[in-house]
């Protein structure tokens, strides 16, 4: 209809029905490309194929509701909707909980819609998913926003167009996921023992603005790895371990859309991409800690620090598990990690990492006891060589370890570990001497792997096994005060060449204590008391000379000289042979060794 020149554009608008106020219940019946769910249209658009394909089944696929009774399908609200020769006009908000209906393919929460004369300026949608590795439940809002710029002058005018501007972020729903409630431990193949951290707690409520997409879907899943700009978003996080204490750290992670996570092949999928993917050279699945000190098993001693480790690296993986409406089908574990060992670093004064996995058997249920005699707990992937110093272990013993695991008990490992899990003590395959040639020795001479007596079980096991342990000392605020490490060791003896491990009625000892404290603060140098006894043994000279000894004791610390105390048994000496004679005249001729000689 024309009048006075001007025509009036036609249009329609809805009403509301009765009993809904001045809203409008609307359901969509239809999408063109209903069938669609993974192939989408190469532009941008404000809704996506799969979008649309949820909205028609979350407002009027009346299936959903009769197995689960969940309150689906809900109708969008809308304040306006209006149809003309121009284009529609809709102002439209929806919100629909897609976790009660898992495995139909449904993530969308939130949808939206502002609309003028068939042109979008404002779309709001909000897609329910979760963070792998560690399963926080996250919601990807995908905003689109009609926004003005201006444009070059044309004729010395300036112009103006308006565009939509979209862009994507995330906002944090579950910040803190926790890994020690007894259900979940049961979940884990071995009750949790791979996943020492009780709980990862994101430290943000929702990310900068990410790359759509992340750097392409994974298969046809719709995960991606979540990136802002051109590099991996890393999410700042704290973590608590195995002891309760604090540390922080930040990882890449992997947007999983809710809709997947009850596909198995998808979730297979997916798994695998996030075990193998490489950026930089370095799996992304690797998080930097800093060398911050975690626990990776429960301590058994309050003074016991054995499975705390200065951690550089830490590499994760993945379980898969029976997901639920509440978590993902998947749990986060430690494969490995790179760390240095603090007992080893006071005794060698050198910082190296090594890298470690967890022990076989401890993971599958043996963490102490008969078959776990040592409580190990870890294993180094390569051996690590320890040259204790003489002056550091007690000085009569100088002692040459190849390290090969943890134990929660005694500190670093030498030798076999499921040899040593088995109470057997075989000095061979622990004291192997170094490619140096210097070995372990005692008395400079003797090598320990030749006098030490080789056993199963019993009494003299446990001693028999070099003890390494480190200490945090605390202030009264329990802030560390400073590292105290002990080291301690009293193996059985036997007899080897001039060496005879007794004397009458008394088997020889050998104990080994020595004490490092290294104090925390700036420019401190470590401190250190050492000793070293060996009692009731012979030196006995082709069977011509024995001289007995009731013990032979080395001691020094910080600021002291170096002591060597030497007390002879009685009687101190014997000759045999054809050279036999008094041992009371041979003895008068030894001078006075019974005193403290500084050397």
């Amino acid at each position: 209809m024309t009048r006075n020149g001007r025509s009036e554009l036609w249009h329609t608008r809805a009403r509301p029905a009765q009993g809904l106020g001045d809203r409008i219940a609307l359901r969509a019946v239809h999408s063109p490309d209903f069938p669609t769910t993974t192939v989408q249209f190469p532009f941008n658009s404000t809704l996506s194929a799969d979008q649309r394909r949820q909205i028609v089944r979350l407002t009027a696929d009346f299936s959903l509701a009769a197995p689960s009774g969940a309150q689906l399908p809900r109708p969008a609200l809308s304040d306006e909707l209006m149809l003309s020769a121009m284009g529609g006009s809709l102002r439209l908000r929806a919100s629909w909980n897609p976790a009660t209906v898992p495995g139909q393919g449904l993530n969308l929460t939130v949808w939206q819609h502002l609309a003028t004369l068939g042109r979008d300026h404002n779309v709001r949608l909000a897609e329910l998913g979760s963070l792998l590795p560690f399963g926080h439940r996250v919601i990807k809002v995908t905003t689109n926003q009609r926004e003005v710029f201006e444009g070059p002058a044309i004729d010395n005018k300036r112009t103006h167009f308006a565009v939509l501007r979209q862009r994507e972020y995330l906002v944090i729903v579950e910040a803190e996921k926790r890994f020690d409630s007894p259900a979940l431990l049961q979940q884990y193949t071995a009750q949790g023992r791979e996943m020492p951290l009780r709980s990862v707690r994101i430290q943000i409520g929702e990310t900068p603005d990410l790359t759509p997409g992340g750097d392409g879907p994974i298969g046809a899943t719709g995960a991606f790895w979540v990136k802002v700009g051109t590099s991996d978003f890393q999410f700042p996080l704290a973590a608590t371990d195995a002891d309760g204490e604090t540390f922080a750290f930040s990882a890449p992670m992997v947007f999983v859309p809710f809709t997947v996570e009850a596909n198995p092949g998808a979730m297979a999928q997916i798994r695998t991409a996030y075990a193998t993917n490489v950026l930089n050279d370095a799996p992304r699945r690797t998080a930097p800690v800093n060398g911050q000190s975690i626990a990776f098993a429960p301590r058994v001693a309050a003074a016991n620090d054995a499975a705390r480790l200065s951690t550089e690296r830490v590499l994760f993986n993945l379980q898969a598990i029976a997901g639920s409406a509440d978590a993902p089908p998947f749990l986060p574990l430690i494969e490995e990690v790179a760390a240095r060992i603090p007992a080893v670093e006071a005794i060698t004064g050198v910082a190296q990492a090594s890298e470690l996995r967890f022990f076989a058997p401890y993971l599958q249920g043996t963490v102490d006891g008969a078959a776990n005699q040592v409580a190990a707990f870890m294993r180094l992937k390569q051996p690590l060589a320890l040259d204790f110093p003489a002056e550091t272990v007690g000085g009569l013993a100088k002692t040459a370890l190849q390290m090969s695991g943890l134990s929660r008990t005694l500190g670093p490992l030498p030798g076999d570990l499921l040899q040593l899990a088995k109470g057997e003590f075989n000095p061979e395959a622990i004291f192997k001497d170094l490619a140096s040639g210097l070995g372990a020795k005692l008395l400079g001479v003797l090598s320990l792997k030749d006098i030490l007596s080789t056993f199963t079980g019993g009494a003299d096991f446990l001693p028999s096994i070099p003890k390494l342990l480190s200490e945090t000392k605390r202030l009264a605020n329990n802030v560390p005060e400073s590292v105290v490490t002990r080291f301690d060791w009293s193996p059985k003896l036997k007899d080897f060449g001039p060496f005879k491990a007794r004397l009458p009625g008394a088997a020889a000892e050998l104990l080994v204590k020595s004490t490092i404290e290294q104090r925390l603060e700036p420019g401190a140098q470590p401190t250190y008391q050492v000793e070293g006894t060996l009692k009731n043994f012979q030196i006995d000279f082709v069977a011509v000379l024995q001289v007995n000894f009731a013990s032979l004791r080395f001691s020094s610390g910080s600021g002291q000289k170096t002591a060597v105390k030497t007390v002879l048994a009685t009687p101190p000496i014997a000759m045999g042979g054809a050279y036999a004679f008094s041992t009371s005249s041979a003895s008068s001729c030894l001078p006075d060794c019974s005193a403290i000689c500084p050397r």
